[in-house]
This record gives structure tokens, sequence and C-alpha cells, in this order.
């Protein structure tokens, strides 16, 4: 990536990305842990957790959808950010064989997530009645 990044810092429980908003940026994580999440039947299902070196807002730049998942901070956390532009630099430098084959795997993981998330989602609700 050329050049320097602008930084932006989050306190415990800011929303960095929202469901389904459609992305611009995507953020490097340079300190702190952030949740990702899905809401699922209007409840919170954590998918993962990130930490320092992770990156996080990729798959909507990169097949120009929605992003799939919020993320929140879990504490102080600082973000590198990579603007849509640089990031879109940076793909058509790839061999377009490869930027098919990144489509397909963010398709994949896009049904992927959103099936999990209605797993567990499926799995609290059950053993909250039992």
């Amino acid at each position: 990536m050329q050049g320097h990044l602008p930084e932006e810092s989050y306190g415990a429980g800011e929303v960095i990305v929202a469901e389904d908003a459609m992305g611009t940026s995507a953020y490097v994580i340079l300190e702190g842990r952030v949740e990702v999440f899905k809401t699922v039947n209007r409840r919170k299902v954590s998918l993962r957790v990130l930490s320092k070196g992770e990156v996080f807002g990729e798959m909507g730049i990169i097949d120009r959808g929605a992003r799939s998942a919020a993320v929140a901070a879990l504490e102080r956390v600082r973000v590198a950010v990579v603007p849509e532009s640089e990031f879109r630099r940076l793909l058509a430098s790839m061999p377009l064989a490869m930027q098919y084959i990144l489509g397909s795997l963010i398709e994949r993981l896009r049904h992927t997530s959103t099936r999990l998330a209605e797993v567990i989602d499926l799995d609290t609700w059950y053993h909250s009645r039992v």
C-alpha cells in the first residue's frame, strides 16, 4: 500500500462497521480487539473476535456487496483505514484469474457466514427452551 493510511480510534462498544451497509473502506487492526457479529431474528450472533494485524471490511469492497456482518470494538481500538480506491488499485494488480477466484471465495464465505449464524441462532433458541 502506498503512503500513510489514515487511522481511526474507537471506544469499547462502538460499532465500526454496520451490517448491510455499503462498504467504502477496509480496516487493519493496529491495537485492540473487535467482535464480528450478525443479527439473526433480532438476536446478536457472534462470529469471531479479531485482534492486532487482522483485517475486516474487505469483502464488501471486493464484491461491491453490502457488509455481511457488523464489527464493534470490544475495547479501545485503533485501526488503519484502507480506502476503497487503494484497495481496488491493489486488486487490479492481481492477475484476472486470481480476481475471479477471490470473488468466488468471497461469495462462498458470505453464504457460509449467513448459514453459520442461522445455525448458532437456532441452537441458542433450542437450548434456551430445554
